[in-house]
């Protein structure tokens, strides 16, 4: 799972892609985690990764990881691009059942942010 001009592009080639598969096989995706800097270190340094046929998607909304600000607006983080890839490949799946304690950990973190910087700020004026 890595976008570039050599992906298949799952929100517009899905019926195809699925019907690639020969019958008897299953799909497998390896998904790189880490920041999109490491993903494709990664990807570049490995010859047995970077032959393999890559898929992608159009995303269809920004990312909810509001901790770090993504390198372009249709960047997801790894759970956002494994949940819209899991939705795109079975779109009867609970997929979106991956992204609620996702938004709901970011949520928790940026309170939790918040809440240390009002206690800094006490501390300081005090």
């Amino acid at each position: 799972l890595f976008p570039g001009e050599r992906s298949t592009n799952l929100s517009t080639e899905r019926e195809s892609f699925v019907r690639s598969i020969p019958d008897g096989r299953s799909l497998v995706v390896f998904v790189i985690d880490g920041t999109w800097s490491q993903a494709k270190g990664r990807l570049r340094r490995s010859p047995n990764l970077f032959a393999l046929p890559r898929v992608s998607f159009s995303s269809d909304r920004p990312s909810e990881y509001k901790i770090r600000r993504q390198p372009s607006p249709e960047c997801l983080s790894t759970v956002e691009a494994t949940a819209r890839l899991v939705e795109l490949l079975d779109p009867d799946s609970p997929a979106a059942r991956l992204r609620k304690p996702f938004v709901r950990m970011v949520d928790d973190q940026l309170e939790r942010a918040a809440q240390g910087r009002a206690r800094k700020e006490a501390k300081a004026a005090g």
